[in-house]
């Protein structure tokens, strides 16, 4: 039996798929190059710690690429979308934090225009996630997305906190991270938010290691 719980799932699956998780890291590393592709490769990856996570067979190589195929059109125009706005909500926090100094007030308006916009981003990467665990994700899916992170709002903060781990540290760390961010990390925080974030129905079949996510979803 797989555990249930984000944590242990996440120590078990790294233990267990450790070298297949640093081959991840650099197929995305190369599906990203473009950067427009990023958003592509992300939930491609993301398709891939879901099989990791549940134990299930694959082809890393073949699984991925056709993976990227079939997403990088939606996973683009969400990415899209997302970005649209997080510049407009980070646009208004910047503006209303300028205004702190010369007006105190401007605090509650500035706070309340950086939680929309944290808000924006956990949705948004949930939305991805969704791409990811669902063959046919257009209908309803920024809808189904805010209910889930407005349901679970930690688990949501958890799994943004971990996707953003990765470039994170690696920013902070540089130029030492660079080696340790070229072998494990984009993957190891894809797979982290994705157990942290990924579909209650998934989880539930978590236990199945016959199928794969688009047999699942085949009506």
């Amino acid at each position: 039996m797989l555990p249930s719980r984000c944590l242990p799932l996440f120590g078990a699956t790294v233990r267990r798929e450790a070298g297949e998780l640093l081959t991840l890291n650099l197929l995305m590393l190369l599906a990203s190059l473009p950067l427009i592709t990023a958003p592509a490769a992300f939930v491609a990856g993301a398709r891939i710690s879901l099989d990791m996570a549940a134990d299930r067979p694959r082809y890393l190589w073949r699984d991925f690429w056709r993976g990227f195929g079939a997403v990088v059109l939606r996973a683009t125009g969400v990415a899209l979308l997302l970005m649209l706005a997080l510049l407009a909500a980070g646009w208004s926090t910047w503006i209303w934090a300028q205004m702190i100094a010369a007006r105190p007030l401007a605090a509650a308006p500035a706070s309340v225009s950086a939680c929309v916009t944290l808000a924006i981003a956990a949705v948004g990467l949930r939305a991805l996630i969704l791409v990811a665990a669902e063959r046919n994700a257009r209908l309803g899916l920024w809808r189904r997305a805010a209910l889930a992170s407005l349901a679970a709002p930690g688990r949501s903060l958890a799994g943004l906190a971990a996707f953003a781990a990765a470039p994170g540290l690696t920013l902070l760390f540089y130029p030492l991270s660079v080696l340790p961010g070229l072998i494990m990390t984009f993957s190891l925080g894809t797979l982290a938010a994705t157990i942290a974030l990924r579909p209650a129905d998934t989880a539930r079949r978590a236990g199945r290691p016959s199928q794969t996510v688009e047999e699942e979803t085949t009506p």
